[in-house]
């Protein structure tokens, strides 16, 4: 039998029961809320408020499929609801659909322009993307509505840090500690701008400090671990070791505690067990990654070894830009790309822009098929390459540089490394740039990278004898570059650098059609920004010990060194 209370509650009664429910719900009264809910759809099974916080509440109990189907109930009822939309747009985002997402965002600031919730996750989504400029554009729409919003202004310096932009970072993530005392992740991110700008010991501080407000958040851990201004107590390193036998570590919080650990060994010169450490780092990697595929880069560079020839690069430089600006700093990752590009920059003409991957946008560019907006890729049968589409290409290249480099500046140094197998197009486009290649000892390459966190994978660098397949192609393939570029390459050996400084750094410093300057030798007090893992060693005087440091681990390099041996390279 119904009961009679229930069918005299008018909709107004309802309505004050869902709100009632809700300020339940927001303090994390779930059951309580649940069974408001509940009763009111049992009186009302179509009330819009009752559904919508029903949705919200399976959302954030892990069920998201049913999240979806409640809220979309309830936006059939009364679709001018932006509340609504914004929540179902984070319930898209839970089921990794940021499209979908984004477009419950935009209709939800359709009904309300303002809504500060639709625009900060709006700008989640254009970060999610990658689109960093658009969604650091929003958040600080955002900031305009709520300006002491401690999510919003996290989100705005966590996305600066991003964008290299450190100094402007740590103001606003010193604001986001400020308005929500107790955030460890603005802590641990204010850490992390700290050290790219080389202040080591207020990034170690800031790592402390998210500790103490969250004993077990592991990346701050790892962080000071990891630090080379910070020695770890041996309760520190316990609390490593015993979160690693938890089963719920995630796999890039597991990544970081062994690497962290390896460090830690290292330092101390307990090599078996930092190799361990670091073994089982690279493992976890390697399972979450795409398996190696060496035969993909043979073959991608033969395809680049047939087209870029000695009399196609010839031909088609003609097109290109005279811009004398582009400095490519390029090698292996860990062959000292940051060094050269910090010397560089230590001199008033010249400007560091970092790893700047326009090159790798417009390879991608080259080879996309036609139908999809690119040029159809190098083995078309009529060639990518005409006049108009390297001067376009060069379009795209400069105006990233120009947005990247003051405009003083009269030479920019792009130090991506991996540019190594665009040098062919390089030549074409800019024939007029200066090209800097960085080499070091393959065994000392081979642990460093084995050794270092990677922002972005490089899928050769967590296994050894990955290494060494990906460095005989790689020398293949320099070793045609040298053949038929028509400009120099300055070749930096990274040993003779370390031995030799200053004579070096003034053939560097001549090659790049630069008057000498004495800052040059005087990098590590150049003060910029560095965003790459050597960041602290650019800042350090250039020290020895980075040579031969593979002997350390050299029981666990007989096989490669044995394949680079069969290979013919001299050490």
């Amino acid at each position: 039998m119904a009961n009679p209370a229930a069918e005299e509650r008018t909709k107004e009664d309802l309505d004050r029961e869902v709100f009632n429910a809700f300020q339940k719900h927001k303090f994390g009264q779930f059951d309580e809320a649940f069974a408001i809910y509940s009763d009111v759809l049992r009186a009302m099974p179509l009330h819009e408020g009752a559904l919508h916080y029903m949705g919200l509440l399976a959302q954030q109990s892990g069920k998201g499929e049913d999240a979806v189907k409640l809220i979309q109930r309830s936006l059939e009822i009364k679709r001018e609801n932006p509340d609504a939309l914004n929540h179902l747009g984070q319930v898209y985002i839970g089921l990794d659909d940021y499209a979908t997402a984004e477009q419950c965002f935009r209709q939800a600031l359709v009904y309300n322009s303002n809504h500060f919730h639709a625009i900060n996750n709006l700008a989640n989504c254009f970060r999610h993307a990658g689109n960093l400029e658009t969604a650091l554009i929003h958040y600080e729409r955002a900031k305009a509505i709520e300006p002491r919003n401690p999510i919003c202004v996290y989100n705005l310096g966590s996305t600066l840090n991003a964008l290299g932009r450190h100094w402007d970072a740590v103001e606003w993530l010193t604001k986001a500690t400020q308005y929500e005392p107790g955030n460890y992740l603005a802590h641990h991110k204010l850490g992390v701008s700290f050290e790219q700008l080389g202040k080591f010991q207020d990034a170690n501080a800031n790592f402390l400090t998210a500790l103490q407000y969250r004993p077990t958040y592991y990346e701050s851990l790892a962080a000071l671990l990891n630090s080379p201004e910070y020695e770890a107590n041996e309760a520190q390193v316990e609390t490593a070791q015993e979160a690693l036998k938890l089963g719920d570590l995630s796999s890039d919080t597991r990544v970081r505690l062994e690497h962290a650990l390896g460090k830690y060994f290292d330092k101390a010169r307990n090599y078996d067990c930092a190799f361990e450490h670091f073994r089982n780092s690279n493992e976890v990697q390697k399972a979450d990654a795409k398996p190696f595929d060496i035969d993909f880069f043979t073959s991608e560079f033969d395809k680049f070894i047939e087209f870029y020839t000695a009399e196609n690069i010839k031909r088609l430089a003609r097109y290109g830009s005279l811009d004398e600006r582009p400095v490519f700093v390029v090698g292996l990752p860990r062959t000292g790309t940051s060094l050269t590009e910090q010397i560089l920059s230590s001199h008033s003409a010249v400007h560091g822009a970092g790893e700047l991957k326009f090159m790798q946008t417009i390879e991608t560019r080259i080879e996309r098929p036609v139908d999809q907006g690119g040029l159809g890729g190098l083995a078309s049968e009529s060639s990518p390459l005409t006049r108009d589409s390297i001067e376009y290409l060069c379009r795209i290249y400069l105006d990233g540089l120009n947005d990247k480099s003051p405009g003083s500046a009269s030479r920019v140094v792009d130090k991506f490394p991996m540019n190594c197998i665009h040098l062919g197009l390089i030549s074409i486009l800019f024939p007029n740039a200066k090209i800097i290649h960085c080499q070091r000892n393959p065994l000392d390459v081979a642990l460093s990278c084995y050794t270092v966190l990677f922002n972005m994978g490089n899928d050769f660098t967590n296994d050894l004898l990955y290494f060494g397949q990906y460095y005989k192609e790689y020398r293949r393939l320099m070793a045609h570059w040298a053949a038929v570029l028509p400009q120099p390459i300055f070749n930096l050996q990274y040993e003779d650098l370390v031995l030799k400084p200053d004579d070096v750094i003034k053939e560097l410093i001549a090659f790049c059609d630069l008057s000498w300057e004495e800052e040059c030798l005087r990098f590590d007090r150049n003060e910029r920004a560095v965003r790459t893992p050597s960041n602290w060693q650019v800042r350090q005087k250039i020290y020895g010990s980075s040579i031969d440091r593979w002997k350390n681990y050299q029981s666990e390099f007989i096989e490669l060194k044995e394949m680079l041996d069969n290979s013919g390279y001299s050490y």
